[in-house]
Formats: C-alpha cells, structure tokens, sequence
C-alpha cells in the first residue's frame, strides 16, 4: 500500500479564481475528494484543490450565469485505488452567491455552512454531511452511506435521507421530511410545520422544547419496537401513540420499522 500512495506522487494545490459577485447556479462534482463550502467577503470565488502529483483533476467553466466545478480521478486510476487516500475541495464564495447549489460526491464528506439560498440538491455516494447556518427554500440532501448532522437551518422545505447512516438535527425550522434506511434519526424541533420521519431499522427520538403549545396532529408508530413518550395528552400502548393537541394543524408522523420511537420534553 506505502508504494502505491507514493506512486501518486506528492502533494500539490489546484487553484483557480472566478471573478463573478453572483451566479444562478452552481454544480459541483466530485469523484473521490470531501468538498468544503465557506464563505469569505471577497467578490469572486476561490477554488482551492489539495491533492496529489497523479491525483485528481479540478476543472472550472463558467457557462452564462452557470458556474460548474469538477474534480474528476485521471482515467490511470480506478476510483476504488484511490477510495483511501483523497482529496479536499474547498470553494470559497460570497455568503449569497448563487440561487441553486447541485453538489454530487460519489466518495468524501461535504461541509456547508454560513449560506443563503433558494435551493440545494446534494447527493453523496459514501461520506458524512455535515451542513450549518443555512437559509433556503427548499434542500435536499441524499447519501448512499454516511451520517448527516444539521443545525441552525431555515427552510421552507427540508428533505434528509441517507441508506445508511444517523441523521441529527438541531433548531431545524420547515417543514421536515427525514428517512434513514438503516441508522438512528434525532431531531430537536418546534413543531410548527408538517413532519415526516421514518426509520427502517433505528431508533427515532425528537424532542420538543414546548409540547405544551403545540397545535398538532401526532401519530407514531413502531413495527418492531416500542413508543413512549411523555407530551401532556395522547393515546398510548405498545407500539404506538396518537394524539391532538390544540387544533391538530400541523401532522407530526413518526414510523420506524424496526427500532423504538421517544417523544419527548426538551
């Protein structure tokens, strides 16, 4: 393995710089490199790629008011040769850059924080995502195999899924739609907005800060598992749980497969 790593030569920095306030869109696609987003006060975009000699390619075009970046592995190297040693992306732009962000990871951790927008598509293959201080309408965020963890976001529309994986949220405002094939899902929430959660194999625990004020309709149910809870009022027995609290507005579903469900005070 030491003689294939140094076959690949040592480290070098991809840089390019795009002097443009503000763009439509940007796409961005990556091979096998974790991808970071942060934002500067500068009006342009800084696109740094740490690599290797014979590691991966950055690529930047931009086409009308469409910026695309690309990290593509040279076509010596499979992907899975290079699956153990990667590089990072980090793109640095203005805090309101762009309307749509399309990012697609096949392998690496994707990082984004500080940010406002109107949508976010993001697709990763195998990694962890990790996304933070985020105004949008509407994200969706998809990985094959990694852990989520989201906080501080507002959002008309936030849709998480992961094959495999936990998902955590934390002051996540909208309307939610969260499914983890196999992982644990935890969320802190205020219930102001229809929720969705489901878990094929996991636990679900969401905790609300004011059950007290919440003006739902709340249904949950365990195949295998069990439902507990301690909000005011509600219906209760093993394996599922259903109640109106105020005048029932808003749905509150919580499903999991195999796995327990914990509806709880903050």
């Amino acid at each position: 393995m030491a003689d294939f790593f140094s076959s690949m030569g040592d480290p070098i920095v991809q840089e390019n710089i795009v002097e443009v306030e503000r763009v439509k869109e940007l796409a961005v696609n990556s091979d096998v490199t974790s991808v970071h987003f942060s934002v500067h006060d500068k009006k342009r975009v800084d696109i740094v790629l740490e690599t290797f000699e014979k590691g991966e390619d950055l690529a930047v075009r931009l086409i009308n008011e469409r910026l695309e970046i690309n990290v593509g592995i040279p076509r010596k190297w499979g992907i899975f040769q290079m699956k153990k040693r990667f590089g990072k992306l980090t793109i640095y732009l203005p805090e309101q850059f762009a309307e749509r962000y399309e990012v697609k990871c096949s392998i690496g951790n994707v990082r984004m924080a500080d940010m406002i927008f109107k949508q976010l598509e993001m697709k990763t293959g195998a990694g962890e995502v990790e996304i933070c201080a985020i105004s949008a309408k509407y994200l969706m965020l998809e990985s094959g195999a990694g852990n989520m963890k989201l906080r501080e976001i507002n959002a008309g529309h936030l849709v998480a899924t992961t094959g495999a994986g936990n998902i955590k949220g934390t002051a996540c405002h909208g309307e939610l739609t969260i499914h983890s094939g196999a992982g644990n899902i935890e969320f802190h929430v205020d219930g102001e907005d229809d929720l969705l959660m489901k878990s094929g194999a996991g636990n679900i625990h969401v905790h609300f800060p004011n059950p007290e004020q919440l003006n739902a309709t709340i249904e949950a149910t365990a195949g295998l598992g069990s439902v507990r809870t301690d909000l005011p009022v509600g219906f209760e027995k093993s394996g599922e749980f259903s109640s109106v609290l105020g005048n029932g507005e808003r749905d509150l579903k919580f499903t999991a497969g195999v796995g327990s469900i914990k509806l709880s005070k903050v």
